[in-house]
């Protein structure tokens, strides 16, 4: 114990403690108030006659009641190291505090265990102001939350964008090239359709007049012969012509023709003199041999058109 300085006479425990503006108790070894200071009670809004003698653990919350009664005894018996700890006590009034309780063992003097002083700080404002800061600070991590999963849905939305954009675009540059490669091959088609109509004009013409000369020749002559060398040349590039025509987008316009076109490769007689050459209008009318032979070479490779003259030959007029 502490020397008393020169000249002060030292006073009583529970006088010094009496006047302390913090609350003090003091239990006994069963766990009830045998002394309180005037702030405890102010503390705790009862009197010290409604606070001596009953345990310290009726004055703690409900919820915490039995927890204070245990921790109570067990300190008691030496069994719980004593500690700074929370506790919650309710007022009269209804209302409930928030303390901090320091304690200290009180001794007898052979140092056996007389009971527990404990001080007790109102913690309440200090406990409020975290409540409302865990909260506010509970809200702002929900705000983010919420803010962050609106941005990633933000990003989300955007990346899906940026892929369907370039998955159009892709598309889009190969639908142009598409239609690159169709007006390369359209333009080709083109060239290859004029070429083709104006070699069929041509060959129109000479396998025609060929036609008539060979079928006013006599039979076996060499004007015959020169006849058959020409229709026979005319007929491999009625074919080249006929390969440049499927070729040509305009293949299929010219197969099917303006009404009243004379068409050489489709069967049967023309349906006016109109349609042929000037020059055949003057000549005598056509024969219906050489209009049935129209049918007859249009299906027949060109190897094959001599012994088909040659019986066209024969067949009456």
């Amino acid at each position: 114990m502490p020397k008393p300085f020169p000249g002060v006479k030292p006073r009583d425990a529970d006088s010094s403690l009496r006047d302390a503006p913090i609350a003090c108790h003091e239990l006994d070894g069963e766990g009830n108030v045998v002394w309180i200071n005037p702030a405890g009670c102010r503390l705790l809004g009862l009197a010290a006659n409604q606070i001596l003698t009953r345990p310290i653990w009726e004055f703690v919350a409900p919820g915490e009641r039995d927890a204070s009664r245990l921790a109570v005894q067990r300190k008691l018996s030496a069994e719980l190291p004593l500690a700074v700890f929370e506790r919650t006590y309710t007022r009269p009034d209804g209302s409930t505090l928030v303390l901090e309780i320091h304690e200290q063992y009180r001794r007898r003097a052979n140092g056996s265990l007389l009971g527990i002083r404990s001080f007790m700080l109102d913690i309440t404002a200090r406990k409020q102001a975290e409540e409302e800061l865990r909260k506010v600070s509970e809200g702002l991590e929900s705000r983010i939350r919420e803010r962050t999963q609106e941005l990633e849905l933000a990003i989300d939305f955007v990346r899906r964008e940026m892929d369907e954009r370039r998955a159009a675009e892709k598309e889009h540059r190969k639908l142009e090239a598409q239609v690159q490669y169709s007006q390369r091959m359209e333009s080709m088609g083109v060239l290859a359709g004029g070429v083709a109509h104006k070699c069929n004009n041509l060959l129109t013409t000479i396998l025609g007049f060929a036609s008539l000369a060979d079928a006013e020749v006599s039979h076996g002559s060499r004007a015959q012969e020169h006849l058959e060398q020409i229709i026979a040349a005319a007929g491999s590039a009625a074919e080249l012509t006929q390969q440049m025509l499927a070729y040509s987008w305009m293949f299929r316009r010219w197969w099917k023709g303006p009404p009243g076109c004379w068409n050489p490769w489709s069967a049967g007689r023309p349906r006016s003199r109109s349609n042929l050459p000037p020059t055949c209008r003057k000549s005598r009318p056509m024969p219906a041999s050489f209009a049935r032979s129209w049918s007859t070479w249009r299906t027949m490779p060109p190897r094959r058109w001599a012994s088909a003259r040659a019986r066209l030959r024969s067949a009456p007029a």
